[in-house]
This record gives C-alpha cells, sequence and structure tokens, in this order.
C-alpha cells in the first residue's frame, strides 16, 4: 500500500469505534512478537494534560541524548504526529511498511471474528516502530481511560504518571471523578513508581492512593506548594520548582502543574541509572512545543489555538482570557457528546463576539446548535465554511483584540492551518 492507501485502510476501521478490552490487541501483538516487551515505558494517564506531559518527558530525554519514542493521541498537524522518534514523525515509508506487516494478522484475526480498531492496530504499529529503533524510553500517552486502553499491555512500566482528572467520557469511564480516577489507575502496575498529577480533589487523590497501596506503587507527588510563579502572564509565563528555573512555551497556569508532574517522573528514571541533568530538564521542558496546547500562531494579531474541549480544560482556557486585556474573538466547534451547553455558559461570556462552526468529525455539533447556545451569553454567528469564520474574526480582531480557535483538538487540526494561511494575507 501506499501512504494515501495505508491512511485510508486505517481510517476505515473507525466505523468498528472503541470497545473495551485488552484480549484483541493482545492477541495482536502476540502474533507479532510482542514487540512492546522491547519497550521501557514511561506511561501517562489522565483527563487533561496527559500529552503534555507525554512531550514534556519526551523532549527533556531527547535533550539529554536519550533514543526516545513518542505516542500521542489524537493528531493535530498530520496523521504522523501520533508516532514518533526523537522528535521526528514516522516516515511515510515506515508507517507503510509496518501497517502492511500487520495487515495479514489483521485479516486472519478479523476471519476469526475479532476486529481490530483503530487505536488497537495503530498502538501496535508503533510498538513494532519503536522496537525497531531499539529506543532507550518509550513516552506513552494513554488513548482514553487506562484499564482496558490498548496502551495498558505493556507490563512493567518505567514509572505511571497519572495527569489531572475531571469528567470527560462519562458514558463509558463513569460518571463521578471517582470512577473516572479508578479507570485511569488501570495502568498502575505491581511494584511500580507512580506520580500523580499535585492539584487532584480529594476524592480522585484518595483513589490513586488507595490504588498505589493496593499495587505497592510508591507514589511521588509534587508539592503545589514548591512551585514559585514568577511570572503569570499570558504570553510570559516563568516558575521554579525544585532548584530548577523554567519558562515554558506552553501557556497557561495549568502547564505549570503538567510540568512538576513530568519533573517528578522523569526524577523517578534517575533512580533507575538514567542520567538526567537539572540543566537538561530545564531546557528540555522550557522548549517542548505541542500544537493546539495554547499555541500562538501569531502575536500581531494574537491568535491562539487550544483543543479544551472537557470541563477541566475549559476551565483553564477560561483563566488563560481573562489575562487579556481584551475579549476576544472565539472561533469554536464542539463534538456533541461532550458537554457543550457547560462550555459554552463558561467561555461565551468572555467573548466580544462567538463565531461556531462544526468540526470535521461524526461526532460532530452542528455549528447552528452552538451559536444559539453562546447567543444567550455574546454575539453569536454560525459558520457552515470555517474559512470564512476565521477571515471574519481577523478582521473584527483587527491587530490588537485577540483570536482564540478553540473547543476541539479535531477542529484544531483544521482551523490551524487556515489561519496560518489567512494570516499571511491579513492586513
Amino acid at each position: 500500500m501506499n501512504y494515501e492507501e495505508t491512511l485510508n485502510f486505517i481510517h476505515s476501521l473507525d466505523r468498528f469505534g472503541s470497545r473495551p478490552g485488552l484480549e484483541r490487541i493482545r492477541e495482536l501483538l502476540e502474533r507479532l512478537g510482542n514487540p512492546q516487551n522491547r519497550c521501557r515505558c514511561i506511561h501517562v494517564a489522565g483527563t487533561n494534560g496527559k500529552g503534555s506531559v507525554t512531550m514534556y518527558c519526551s523532549h527533556v530525554l531527547k535533550t539529554a541524548s536519550y533514543r526516545v519514542g513518542t505516542y500521542i493521541s489524537p493528531f493535530v498537524v498530520d496523521f504522523r504526529e501520533r508516532i514518533q522518534y526523537n522528535g521526528e514523525y514516522i516516515s511515510k515509508d515506515d508507517l507503510c511498511r509496518i501497517v502492511g506487516d500487520l495487515l495479514p494478522h489483521y485479516e486472519a484475526m478479523k476471519r476469526d471474528g475479532k476486529q481490530i480498531t483503530e487505536f488497537e492496530l495503530i498502538t501496535a504499529a508503533a510498538f513494532c516502530f519503536f522496537a525497531e529503533k531499539c529506543c532507550d524510553v518509550v513516552c506513552l500517552e494513554v488513548g482514553m481511560g487506562g484499564r482496558f486502553d490498548a496502551t495498558n499491555v505493556i507490563e512493567k512500566p518505567l514509572v505511571s504518571v497519572i495527569c489531572s482528572i475531571s469528567l470527560d467520557h462519562t458514558k463509558i469511564l463513569g460518571d463521578t471523578v471517582e470512577k473516572i480516577a479508578f479507570e485511569k489507575c488501570g495502568i498502575l502496575k505491581n511494584g511500580c513508581p507512580a506520580v500523580s498529577y499535585p492539584l487532584q480533589t480529594d476524592g480522585v487523590l484518595a483513589v490513586i492512593m488507595e490504588q498505589c497501596a493496593r499495587k505497592g506503587c510508591k507514589l511521588h507527588l509534587p508539592s503545589a506548594a514548591a512551585v514559585h510563579i514568577c511570572d503569570d502572564r499570558l504570553f510570559h509565563l516563568s516558575f521554579t520548582y525544585d532548584g530548577m528555573n523554567f519558562t515554558p512555551r506552553l501557556l497557561g497556569t495549568h502547564q505549570i502543574y503538567n510540568a512538576v508532574t513530568a519533573v517528578e517522573a522523569l526524577k523517578c528514571l534517575r533512580t533507575q541509572g538514567f542520567t538526567l541533568e537539572n540543566g537538561q530538564i530545564e531546557s528540555g521542558i522550557s522548549e517542548t512545543v505541542f500544537p493546539a496546547r495554547m499555541e500562538v500562531l501569531s502575536s500581531d494579531p494574537p491568535v491562539i489555538v487550544d483543543g479544551a474541549h472537557n470541563p477541566s480544560g475549559i476551565a483553564s482556557l477560561c483563566d488563560s482570557i481573562r489575562k487579556l486585556p481584551q475579549k476576544p474573538i472565539l472561533v469554536m466547534g464542539m463534538l456533541a457528546d461532550k458537554d457543550y451547553h457547560e462550555a459554552v455558559r463558561e467561555i461565551a461570556p468572555l467573548a466580544e463576539k462567538f463565531f461556531a462552526v462544526t468540526p470535521d468529525n461524526p461526532r460532530r455539533l452542528d455549528c447552528r446548535t452552538l451559536a444559539g447556545c453562546a447567543a444567550a451569553y455574546t454575539d453569536a454567528e454560525a459558520f457552515d465554511d470555517p474559512r470564512a469564520a476565521v477571515r471574519k474574526a481577523l478582521n473584527a480582531a483587527g491587530h490588537d483584540r485577540a483570536v482564540i480557535l478553540c473547543g476541539s483538538l479535531y477542529l484544531a487540526s483544521t482551523l490551524r492551518p487556515i489561519a496560518a494561511e489567512e494570516l499571511k494575507h491579513h492586513v
């Protein structure tokens, strides 16, 4: 298969959806020689921040000259973003070759009535690629949940990380943060160290501590009191922690606590023989970039892309918006299975104008429905054409007022290149 055919095959698996359980991925990996057993992993779960923590760890380890595999989802810029080696996307040729090697096993299992999902196939491909590359460390982001996530086939992670827990995917993971925390804690393995985000709710932290005690995992909890925030303006962030100084390029106060979570995970690696100097941790975290996570596309006019889509993520985005000197223009789209009523109630009053668009996703929420919700709080308009929404937002903003593109990582993958192109012609 060529690259286009490979992607078409991968995306054709979407229609089968997500089905919990590890039996299929375990059988597929067994057929492939269990490449996951040749990967030493930092395993990262959570509702918010898990992608950022994964990228922080990856960038620091690369800075320290380790061979690093990185697995994230979803992608924003390019599908190959999901599988990286030393900060570079998997090549098109490697992706085609590995998926081609998987195909006979996929078809054999399908004949036996065992339908592999897209996420399972890509997870297996990633493990094959990382094993080929002889990675020193794989920074492995959970897709959804933890206990039954396809990534949870690894046996003994270097460290398990539980990032910020809040309500999301409640129909699958549970309708309370405690139930969701239990699912996320499914990645904890007997005797392996664990790290938690420092600002969990009491109920969530209680679940994490209980599960760590049951599995004999030493829990490392960053001290929020040890964080000294030096500058917390929207475009200028700096802080100190554990004798180190950080000026992260990932913006928002929440990124400070994601960063210290990554620091504690990396310190766990030090105890296992990895050489990570403070300066390497400082520079690696400060230089980490990650598309669509409070990403600044332009400073004149200010244009920010953020993929926040659940209550906690929206709350963090709102905190950042309040630091702006003027109300921004929002270009927003959401998925129908998210709590869009609550998201709009929180964010729309902070906007000068609200331009609703429809994400390119089967679970999309129609832009007219979203605009109808927002009209109760601010001047709202629906756009069938996302380019028209971005263009009108830039014109309405001028050079001083910010434009925020938000609501979904899927939407961000559409709006990000449109905004970059429109900015070239913006006068």
